[in-house]
């Protein structure tokens, strides 16, 4: 190991001094090639996220005009009913819009607490009503006499005149409040004038004048066409960051390299003795000698390493069952999220079609759904709660896709506090669904769910009408339930989970089978009976 230390010092020596030559070529070509374009992209960047921050907040700004247009067509509000829904978005927005006006058919400005007047003369008015496909349109800076400030209007057009013959929303949108992307930035509007006062002796586009080195950076605001957002900065300036940058880099790799190599000579006995150790071991460990153990001869991380190592060696049989039963954790989990994901999306259709009765139904399911798929944590659940949790499942599906699934259950009363595990019935329903139901494509389908007992044994049969499997994917069924480790890729992975999830709750103690019967499609599941009160057959759960 000496040997192997005076080379690995020596290399790591010359490899350093290598880098630091490679790092200061590499620095200089930078600073001399890339670093003004890069730079310039950067700033290029800012200005552009600037612009897009802007166009962001004009896009909330058309976005409540546009549904405050939509609400009072909808409703085809009359103009006092209109002005209380303007007045409120003005309370609720109050230092954005300087006010909010409607416009009718005839071009006469209304508002609640100003004189009427007409804009029928506007060069904005005369612009939209050329584009009478153009639902919006924002005017270049203004003066308010009403307010005595700088304004722009968001002109916005509704679908149909009201029955008062309301035809636009004019709403003005306070100056100042755009002042605040724009702290170091020029704003021109569409003529060139320019929005905003920085530090700047500029009034408009054409007025601007430079140095050479100066650099102008523009970018344009898609929802107001012909705007555009500067920013001017000088060549030197933009370099003066990179400079200085450049002796931190230098700097800091001396001194991150001088460290680096003084502690891995100190270190590199500790660090190679307890590493060939747990080497050693480990090979013994592949050859089978699992009873072999690592020797711990520090504290550090190659010795909490060793000790994990043998920790492992020691649980292995432990980690293994434990791994199993988290795999099985993980396949109940699998099924909520695109579960949850689709009903939300029908509660969602369902409240923007008024269907508030079917909303709340399906609401009441899914919470129902989920308090018993949650089942306070536990890996075991009633019969009892598994048939209320597919009930609440067809009861969303029902929703969902207005089909008359009709759930039936055949059982004594008995067996509804025996244990199962959680989730155990809902994936075979969902394939029910799915692949037999669903495909046939009529209503008035029946789903049963029967359980018998005898002997110490439970019998759970799932049947369901619709589509029946043929005989070969029957096959494929009874050989994986058979002799799942050869044949697994022979069901889907609801399926696989539920057999996973027997085998492993009641130690391989099951039997599974698949057939027909007249006009249904069989799932059969035997397993031991276990119970909250006592010990059932040899199982007890505690």
């Amino acid at each position: 190991m000496k040997t192997i230390k005076k080379k690995v010092i020596m290399g790591m020596i010359l490899l350093f001094i290598f880098l630091f030559i490679l790092l200061l070529s590499v620095i200089q070509y930078e600073m001399k090639q890339n670093v003004l374009p890069l730079n310039t992209k950067l700033t290029q960047q800012i200005v552009n996220s600037k612009s897009k921050e802007m166009n962001d907040w004009f896009s909330e700004r058309l976005s409540e005009i546009a549904t405050l247009a939509d609400f009072a067509y909808r409703q085809d509000l009359d103009r006092e009913n209109f002005f209380i829904e303007t007045q409120q978005l003005e309370t609720r927005q109050a230092p954005i819009y300087e006010s909010i006006r409607l416009i009718d058919n005839k071009g006469v400005s209304h508002s609640k607490i100003y004189p009427d007047f007409s804009v029928i003369d506007r060069f904005y008015f005369k612009k939209l009503l050329l584009h009478d496909d153009q639902h919006y349109l924002i005017t270049n800076k203004l003066h308010s006499k009403e307010a005595n400030q700088d304004i722009i209007i968001v002109v916005y057009q509704l679908k149909a005149s009201t029955s008062d013959g309301i035809q636009y929303i004019a709403a003005a949108i306070n100056i100042d409040q755009i002042q605040k992307f724009t702290k170091e930035l020029s704003l021109y509007d569409g003529i060139g004038s320019l929005i905003n006062h920085p530090n700047t002796n500029q009034t408009s586009v054409t007025s601007i004048s430079h140095n050479k080195k100066d650099m102008v950076f523009k970018s344009d605001i898609p929802l107001l066409p012909d705007w555009t957002v500067h920013y001017t900065i000088n060549q030197d300036d933009l370099l003066k960051t990179d400079l200085h940058l450049k002796k931190v880099i230098i700097w800091l790799f001396i001194i991150l390299s001088a460290s680096f190599i003084l502690f891995f000579i100190f270190q590199l006995d500790l660090l190679i003795k307890p590493i060939e150790s747990l080497t050693h071991t480990m090979k013994k460990v592949t050859q089978s000698n699992k009873y072999d153990r690592s020797t711990i001869t520090s504290n550090d991380e190659i010795g909490v390493l060793a000790s994990q190592f043998n920790q492992m060696l020691d649980v292995m049989e432990v980690t293994q069952k434990e791994n199993t039963s988290r795999h099985i954790r993980l396949l109940q989990e699998q099924f909520k999220p695109h579960f949850l994901y689709n009903t939300l999306n029908t509660v969602q259709w369902l409240a923007a079609t008024g269907e508030h009765k079917k909303m709340d139904d399906t609401i009441k399911a899914l919470s129902e759904y989920f308090r018993t798929s949650l089942n306070d944590g536990n890996d075991y659940s009633t019969i009892k709660n598994e048939l209320e949790h597919v009930t609440n499942y067809i009861m969303i599906q029902n929703i969902r896709y207005e089909n008359s699934i009709h759930l039936t259950s055949h059982k004594s009363d008995d067996v509804n506090e025996y244990l199962v595990p959680r989730f155990i019935f809902q994936p075979i329903v969902e394939n029910a669904i799915y692949h037999g139901i669903r495909p046939s494509k009529k209503n008035h389908q029946r789903i049963d769910v029967s359980i018998e007992e005898k002997e110490k044994m439970m019998t759970i049969m799932i049947k369901n009408t619709g589509v029946i499997p043929k005989d070969d994917c029957l096959t494929k069924l009874n050989d994986f339930f058979n002799t799942p480790k050869y044949h697994k890729d022979n069901v889907g992975f609801g399926l696989y989970g539920v057999y996973m999830q027997l085998s492993y709750f009641y130690d391989d103690a099951i039997e599974m089978s698949a057939y027909t019967q007249d006009d249904f499609f069989i799932i059969k599941m035997t397993v031991p009976i276990i119970s909250l009160k006592g010990d059932y057959n040899g199982y007890l759960i505690n």
